[in-house]
């Protein structure tokens, strides 16, 4: 909070010189780190962040600091490197469901500039996002991946059956983030009772779904009830976690 602090007030010397303080004097290593890697990384200072990175690995053995390296390297445009980081973390944290992610990404990147292999380039997202779920299993991030993929080629009718599995009673019949999307992923006219059907299920206080309802209020333009669902404590509290991430 410090290092923070310090930095939220221009002074990055300072933010950065409390983390190598505090490395050295803290047992959450990997904590430390990740804090001075993203300072780092955020100031645009590639080859700090990068020396970070390489020293956290060496003494931290932990998915969220190979996905780190993984992001480093897309970043600087190395996707050789990024997809080595993204499998050596995957022989060494296979349940780590961020890596796979990121994995099924770069595999469908990859082929984004030659249209002649986009098919191809969905074959490997899809093979790598279903080994995903077979090892991670209701793991309602990996469902959501797969069907984005499907949505970005066009498959719409592919992306419904996934959409229809996942809220199956033994995948994730419970998940908000599912849910909100499968709202957006149906024909106007239906969407109230799609987002009927997802209060049912994940309560009226689940931040992705008052999200998710929000938007069709607003689309409306039915203002203030866009409002009262953003109001919700929890939705405030879903802000502020996905500002930390």
């Amino acid at each position: 909070m410090a290092a923070k602090e310090n930095w939220l007030a221009g002074d990055v010397n300072a933010a950065r010189m409390i983390l190598e303080e505090a490395s050295k004097s803290l047992p959450n290593y990997e904590e430390i780190m990740l804090a001075a890697f993203k300072l780092e990384f955020e100031n645009h200072e590639q080859e700090r962040a990068k020396m970070i990175l390489d020293k956290t690995r060496a003494r931290v053995n932990s998915g969220r600091v190979w996905t780190k390296s993984a992001i480093l390297q897309r970043e600087l445009g190395n996707s050789d490197e990024e997809k080595k980081f993204l499998e050596e973390g995957l022989k060494r944290f296979p349940s780590f469901f961020k890596l796979w992610l990121m994995l099924g990404q770069l595999e469908e990147r990859l082929n984004d500039f030659q249209k002649a292999k986009a098919a191809n380039g969905l074959s490997k997202a899809r093979a790598v996002l279903t080994t995903a779920r077979k090892k991670n299993s209701r793991n309602p991030e990996l469902w959501l991946a797969a069907v984005r993929a499907e949505l970005r080629h066009g498959n719409k009718r592919e992306a419904d059956t996934l959409m229809a599995k996942a809220l199956q009673e033994h995948e994730c019949p419970n998940s908000g983030i599912l849910w909100a999307a499968s709202i957006g992923m149906v024909p106007g006219p239906q969407r109230k009772t799609k987002s009927l059907d997802a209060y049912k299920y994940c309560g009226k206080e689940d931040p992705h779904v008052n999200a998710a309802v929000a938007k069709l209020f607003w689309h409306e333009r039915k203002i203030d009830r866009a409002m009262t669902k953003l109001t919700c404590p929890r939705y405030w509290r879903f802000l502020d976690f996905i500002q930390q991430v």
